[in-house]
């Protein structure tokens, strides 16, 4: 169980589970897409057993930096939680992919981060 505050500040109770628990029994995604406010790395923390695989699903993520900042997390956290299972970071700008390396990952307030294990885009 967590919170989640509403539009007015009200903080109201939210029942939470793990991701690769409820889709244990189902067929492994191939693209998930994070858009939680700040809360990435958490959600993706929630779904370690499905980015352990060789291979696990693409991950698209809106990051938006100041949220991260607000809730205990940089953007380097969450590039290195994704490297260490193996991922490639990519910036998307326009139609196109931009790679991300470790002491250069700045990113503006908000971007799109496209995660991937597939080594044709390397």
């Amino acid at each position: 169980m967590a919170t989640m505050r509403d539009v007015r500040g009200v903080s109201c109770p939210v029942q939470c589970d793990r991701l690769d628990v409820q889709l244990a029994d189902v067929r492994m995604p191939r693209l998930i897409k994070v858009d939680v406010e700040g809360a990435e790395l958490k959600a993706l923390q929630g779904m370690e057993g499905l980015l352990a695989p060789r291979d696990a699903p693409d991950v698209l993520c809106e990051v938006t930096a100041s949220f991260l900042k607000q809730m205990g997390c940089g953007v380097e956290q969450l590039y290195d939680w994704m490297t260490g299972f193996g991922y490639d970071p990519y910036l998307i700008k326009g139609r196109g992919l931009t790679r991300l390396r470790r002491g250069n990952v700045q990113l503006n307030d908000q971007e799109n981060v496209f995660f991937t294990k597939r080594s044709s885009l390397r």
